[in-house]
């Protein structure tokens, strides 16, 4: 079993803990007042290009189907919320939004839940 394009699972899952990590990171450093270096804006803006592509091509790809990924959580959710955290990667990355406290709150809490998750899928699915 594989996801979209034939990405196999532990790819997936360990792409989801190396950028949840990587967002908590961003918004620890953040939230207490310390500089990122600009490789990480670099980063967010091709990260958040490339997810975007992709999830846009998948969001095609899947309309009109209506089905879930694990723990019932239903695809066009899943999209959604890929189409708005690339996005919003893309922006911070191109310092069109800068990362004030409620951003880091969300990059923490968004990179700890979507690394979680797919930990947990990784471990017990």
């Amino acid at each position: 079993m594989s996801y979209h394009f034939g990405l196999s699972k532990p790819i997936v899952h360990l792409s989801h803990l190396l950028t949840g990590s990587w967002l908590v990171y961003i918004g620890y450093k953040r939230i207490t007042n310390q500089r990122l270096n600009n490789l990480h804006y670099y980063l967010l803006t091709i990260v958040g290009a490339i997810l975007f592509l992709y999830f846009l091509v998948v969001s095609y790809k899947e309309l009109g189907k209506k089905w879930n990924y694990a723990f019932g959580v239903p695809n066009y959710l899943i999209f959604l919320t890929h189409l708005f955290n690339s996005s919003l990667f893309f922006l911070i990355g191109m310092r069109y939004f800068s990362i004030n406290k409620i951003i880091s709150l969300y990059l923490i809490i968004a990179g700890a839940l979507g690394g979680m998750y797919h930990a947990h899928l990784m471990l017990f699915k």
